[in-house]
């Protein structure tokens, strides 16, 4: 049995053997307080996690949920439309002896199905929906540990810290809001440890995925429901900029293309994070969905709003990078240029100069005025003219912008 593997069972392996192994282990590390060197390193780390947690080893996971609660919270999950399909794909496991659970990313089960006389059997342990089988409620078991590794991990017999659980081998594996990385909750497949087997840690990781990829194709189709309903927004908006915003941060679309950048950073109590001049659009495109409309504040919100932050420049890979609060936008080439050039001269520069020192002698006023009024677009009001220069408090590695214009 190899240490560091995630399968706890392996070819050819005798399980009633290595149970047997196991249950003197168990009784080892219980009764010294420390896992023998037997265990995988995985395990004796989950061990050691638990008790060190306190966990009872002759406990049952704790109901922390009524049935009324269970199904709610169950409804609430973006991963509870796809159970149908999981229940299809795991179908031959489930008819032999078998069953299938699925928590929340806390480890509270949520739903189960499978073999009914090994369902009951797990009633003992507490292996239920509504009940709590994270590591520090129960200790090491394959949902908890799961979430603990942010990994797939199959807990095999007496590998499980709480002896409640000894009669199971059980696979799990995290599924994941693609979008966001967001653990949406585990997958387990739990079943007699006689039976266990070193391919059910790869079917529940398959089909785990099989449900990201769904999660994944349903956000795609909901994301050309609400551009087509964002483009109607802007037919009839006035507004010089907008974007439409996911709830994670993904910037689905914006007018002009790019000005808001590809993602914006979500704070913790879930608002994003954007710079003080603009603002999250009250009605929003498709609220229930989860996106919004962000644009540039009024003149009453910018009053409220205080002032503003300063503008900080960072050059990176050969690019500026424009930081105003928690929002930051890489510039192209030239518009990087320019706004160097700006910053190395606070006082201004006559369009003349700007112009010859961006684009060189042959400059033409009328592109480098179709580049400002892009980089307005892009940055919001920040550069004046007559000279050009900018109205903002600029934060930057002078010798860093100076090494770039070189």
């Amino acid at each position: 049995m190899n240490p560091l593997s995630r399968s706890a069972v392996g070819t050819g392996t005798d399980p009633v053997r290595l149970a047997g192994l196991l249950r003197r282990a168990h009784h080892l590390a219980i009764e010294r307080g420390t896992p023998p060197s037997v265990m995988r390193t995985v395990v004796a780390s989950s061990w050691t996690r638990a008790a060190a947690a306190g966990v009872d080893p002759d406990g049952s996971a704790p109901a922390v949920l009524d049935d009324r609660q269970t199904a709610r919270a169950l409804a609430s999950n973006p991963a509870a439309e796809y159970l149908g399909e999981i229940e299809r794909l795991l179908r031959e496991v489930l008819t032999g002896g078998s069953f299938a659970v699925f928590s929340d990313p806390d480890g509270v089960l949520l739903w189960a199905s499978g073999d009914p006389v090994a369902i009951d059997g797990a009633a003992g342990s507490g292996f239920l929906p509504g009940h709590l089988c994270s590591e520090e409620a129960v200790g090491t078991n394959a949902v908890g540990t799961a979430i603990a590794l942010d990994a797939p991990v199959q807990i095999f017999a007496a590998e499980h810290f709480n002896r409640r659980f000894h009669t199971l081998t059980c696979a799990a594996a995290p599924i994941r809001d693609p979008e966001t990385g967001r653990l949406l909750g585990v997958l387990d497949v739990s079943g007699d440890f006689r039976t266990g087997h070193p391919h059910t840690l790869a079917l529940v990781r398959a089909v785990a995925r099989v449900a990201e990829d769904r999660i994944e194709a349903r956000a795609r189709s909901r994301d050309d429901e609400l551009r087509a309903a964002y483009l109607d927004w802007v037919k009839g908006s006035r507004c010089e900029r907008s974007a439409l915003v996911a709830s994670g941060g993904r910037v689905l679309a914006a007018s002009p293309r790019g000005w808001l950048g590809s993602r914006l950073r979500v704070r913790r109590d879930g608002r994003l994070a954007l710079p003080p001049d603009l603002a999250v659009d009250a009605e929003g495109i498709g609220g229930a969905a989860g996106a919004v409309v962000v644009r540039p504040r009024e003149a009453r919100e910018k009053r409220r709003a205080g002032p503003g932050a300063p503008m900080e420049l960072r050059v990176e890979a050969g690019r500026v990078h424009v930081s105003i609060g928690e929002w930051e936008l890489p510039l192209s080439q030239r518009h990087g240029e320019i706004i160097a050039n700006l910053a190395a001269n606070p006082d201004g520069l006559s369009g003349e100069l700007l112009g010859a020192t961006v684009y060189g002698p042959d400059w033409r006023p009328v592109t480098l005025r179709a580049e400002v009024s892009r980089l307005r677009r892009l940055l919001g009001p920040v550069i004046g003219h007559d000279p050009y220069r900018l109205l903002v408090e600029v934060v930057a590695d002078r010798a860093a912008l100076a090494a770039f214009l070189a």
